[in-house]
């Protein structure tokens, strides 16, 4: 991995980032700082302003495993970008199949971790999130987690993050997958992706697919990502961002009308 932030990496993002560009970033650790209470979790002012102007330049999207809702609330300053909550599962309408799978899961779950302390699981409609970042002792809380999921049998796709579980149905799309739809959606000619935790590594592994149309950006250095860039924190976003709009502003403006996902 290559800290994207250092001198020498300054023309490999004009190399990369040009008119007809995707600009996909997750949320939680990406464009705002990790919470353990999500509902805490907040861009900063400075951050809101770069994505704003970034927006008139090229195609932004922004996906989460929130909840559209949640999600679209935290990014309504920005009314032109595109908004993929529950990890763009439904990005092609509503499933009820899946939606139904998921319902049976929560249930299960709160039977099987009933008497876990500092446990919280959060059903999204397409997916569930279980967080246990409160939990003092959180090895033998994740123990716990991970013998309840495997109650639920087959059907079940799992991905572990920072002191969470992302559980959502082994049909729906993987985020690479996603993201890729998106782009020819968009008609968009590269990728540059920037996500913080285990769950953006599928789609980091497109780098390896599409070595000169994808960048992969790892927010903290992680030896065994597949991203091949990163930014060494959080804070360090802002100062990409700022990189960004300087490589767009030496660039053809583009005209790109987006939407937001309903």
């Amino acid at each position: 991995m290559r800290n994207l932030l250092r001198r020498s990496a300054i023309d490999l993002l004009g190399a990369r980032v040009r008119a007809g560009c995707l600009l996909c970033f997750d949320f939680d650790g990406t464009l705002a700082p990790f919470e353990h209470d999500p509902a805490a979790a907040w861009m900063r002012p400075q951050t809101i302003a770069s994505l704003a102007r970034l927006s008139t330049r090229y195609r932004v999207a922004v996906i989460s495993g929130r909840s559209h809702a949640d999600l679209a609330s935290r990014l309504r300053a920005l009314p032109t970008l595109e908004v993929l909550g529950e990890h763009g599962i439904v990005r092609s309408g509503p499933d009820p199949t899946l939606r139904a799978a998921v319902a049976r899961w929560t249930p299960v779950l709160a039977s099987s971790l009933r008497g876990v302390r500092c446990v919280e699981i959060e059903e999204r409609g397409y997916s569930v999130a279980i967080r246990y970042g409160r939990a003092h002792y959180r090895a033998p809380v994740a123990a716990a987690i991970q013998a309840a999921v495997e109650e639920l049998g087959p059907g079940v796709r799992c991905t572990r993050g920072r002191h969470r579980f992302d559980l959502m149905p082994e049909l729906a799309l993987q985020r690479g997958r996603v993201v890729l739809r998106l782009r020819d959606e968009l008609r968009a000619d590269n990728i540059v992706y920037a996500g913080d935790d285990c769950i953006d590594e599928d789609a980091f592994a497109l780098s390896l697919q599409l070595p000169t149309a994808f960048l992969g950006i790892r927010v903290g250095h992680q030896a065994r990502s597949r991203a091949t860039h990163f930014v060494p924190d959080q804070l360090s976003m802002d100062v990409l961002l700022q990189r960004l709009l300087a490589v767009g502003e030496r660039s053809p403006l583009v005209a790109c009308r987006q939407r937001t996902a309903s």
